[in-house]
Order: structure tokens, then sequence, then C-alpha cells
């Protein structure tokens, strides 16, 4: 059996913004650390992607526990 997601609603969507707020910034600090240091260059298509990561995980999350909430 394949796993049904419901569509997101305006409150999983806020939620996983504020995540993503919080949580993307942080791992590209982590990630892209030697700019901290001087040494590198920001790779920008890494650092969008970084930052994505934690909403698509937060919504993704939000969906499939929202569909398991609504099985009889």
């Amino acid at each position: 059996m394949g796993m049904k997601l419901r569509r997101p609603t305006g409150p999983m969507v806020r939620r996983a913004i504020c995540i993503a707020a919080v949580v993307g910034p942080t791992l590209v600090l982590i990630n892209q650390g030697d700019l901290l240091f001087g040494s590198g260059t920001l790779n920008y298509g890494k650092a969008v992607l970084t930052a994505l990561v934690p909403f698509c995980v937060s919504m993704f999350s939000a969906m499939a526990t929202s569909e398991e909430a609504c099985r009889p």
C-alpha cells in the first residue's frame, strides 16, 4: 500500500516556514563554516538547498502525521 498524503494546510506551511527559518541558516553556517574563517566562498546552490531541506522535511512529516490521524 502506498502512503496518501493530505494537502498541506495554512498552519502546516507556517510551522514549516518557522522551523526552516531557524534550522536552515544553522545548517548553512555548519556546512559553509569555512566562510566564517575567510577561507572559503559561498556556494549559493548548496546554501539554498540546505535551507530548503528543513522546510521539506517538516512539511512531509506534518502531512504524513495528519494523514495517520485521519485514519479510522
